[in-house]
């Protein structure tokens, strides 16, 4: 398994999210993206926090964000849906984590 150091600060999170998600729309199927996504502890653990750690209403806005600018025609690309997800967070600002989350840009 790859281990890298957590990304340093939001812009370098952004183009790891990009890198992922360009990943996950090239796997040909979901165990294959699951699989991509388990080489690297760093990926787990930002996809963790990005999931599981954020405000819910953060994650509904960013879904309902990504499935807008989804081709509606995408069952050739299992991986896409949740690639969007990750594109539209890479977009912005740095998401709102839960309160009782301590980020890892935290000091």
């Amino acid at each position: 398994m790859k281990v890298h150091p957590v990304p340093a600060g939001w812009p370098a999170t952004q183009v790891l999210l990009r890198s992922i998600a360009e990943n996950l729309m090239l796997c040909v199927d979901l165990d294959n993206a699951v699989e991509k996504m388990q080489e690297d502890k760093v990926t787990l653990l930002v996809l963790v926090a990005l999931t599981m750690e954020v405000s819910d209403e953060y994650k509904i806005r960013t879904l309902e964000s990504a499935f807008a600018a989804s081709p509606k025609q995408s069952d050739f690309l299992p991986g896409l849906p949740f690639a969007m997800y990750l594109l539209e967070v890479a977009k912005g600002a740095p998401p709102p984590w839960r309160p009782d989350f301590h980020d890892f840009y935290s000091s």
